[in-house]
């Protein structure tokens, strides 16, 4: 994917992100052991999460077109 800079030649980008970079070992191992009870939680808050961020971007696309 090429990244065009406003004050420069474009660059190269080909970085994914490591989630064992993110995540320590208890964090994921906490993870882990979560109940499956908790799943139809998790998937609704997550959902909710992800909706925010998508409100937040189409309600700023209006503000940076102006």
């Amino acid at each position: 994917m090429n990244v065009q800079n406003k004050t420069g030649p474009s660059v190269e980008v080909d970085k994914e992100i490591d989630a064992n970079i993110l995540l320590s070992s208890a964090q994921k191992q906490q993870i882990k052991a979560r109940s499956s009870e908790y799943k139809a939680a998790d998937l609704s808050c997550l959902k909710a999460i992800a909706q925010a961020a998508i409100n937040v971007e189409l309600f700023t696309i209006p503000l940076y077109m102006t």
